[in-house]
């Protein structure tokens, strides 16, 4: 008697599920594996998100520089207000 190996087998070549695998494992495999897809498309989703805003974030050196100087200058605006007002305020009332 000729001993057959898994080899030889054609049966053995083709891709098959035993009777002994539940469906409900089946089922489970499929579900846990479009839950890892799902997360997959979510966390890509968030990282997008994260680089757009960082990207916006990206000018805020050349915004910041800006708001200085426009602040130094109403610094210096509010110097002259205050001089000039000083000195309205130390002149009598009567003169000119």
């Amino acid at each position: 008697m000729k001993e057959v190996f898994p080899a030889e087998d054609p049966a053995s070549n083709s891709w098959h599920v035993d009777k002994r695998v539940p469906v409900a494992l089946i089922f489970t495999l499929l579900f846990q594996g479009s839950i890892g897809i799902w997360w997959g498309s979510q966390i890509s989703a968030r990282v997008a998100a994260l680089e757009e805003s960082r990207l916006e974030l990206r000018n805020n050196p050349d915004r910041i520089t800006r708001l200085e100087t426009a602040l130094s200058a109403v610094q210096r605006t509010v110097e002259k207000i205050d001089l000039k007002m000083d000195r309205v305020l130390s002149t009598p009332r009567g003169s000119p």
